[in-house]
């Protein structure tokens, strides 16, 4: 998802910030888009593995509900590696998910 398309490069976090004060902006190692480059596209398994760090993160936080505002392709990269059936995230669709932290012994 990331690479050569501009559509995929995320604003300056600072210019977020100021666009939506009441929300929380936290994490970002950069105001800039640190992942974003014109000449390589990310395959799935790297989106994956993104998806993944992500998710870990997610669980790691102290909040009880987080919400998530992505692009369809990283929801459905998400939905994969939950274990999700395979589904297209239609574009602005809202999907509601509850997903837990399990542990396997």
């Amino acid at each position: 998802m990331l690479g050569i398309h501009t559509c995929d490069q995320r604003r300056k976090i600072s210019e977020k910030r100021l666009q939506y004060p009441q929300l929380e902006f936290c994490g970002f190692e950069s105001d800039e888009d640190l992942l974003w480059t014109p000449n390589y596209r990310e395959s799935d398994a790297e989106i994956d593995s993104r998806a993944t760090k992500f998710l870990d993160t997610i669980f790691n936080l102290p909040a009880k509900n987080v919400g998530v505002v992505s692009h369809s392709v990283f929801g459905a990269s998400l939905l994969r590696v939950i274990g999700h059936r395979a589904y297209t995230i239609g574009t602005a669709e809202f999907l509601p998910l509850l997903i837990e932290k399990t542990t396997t012994i």
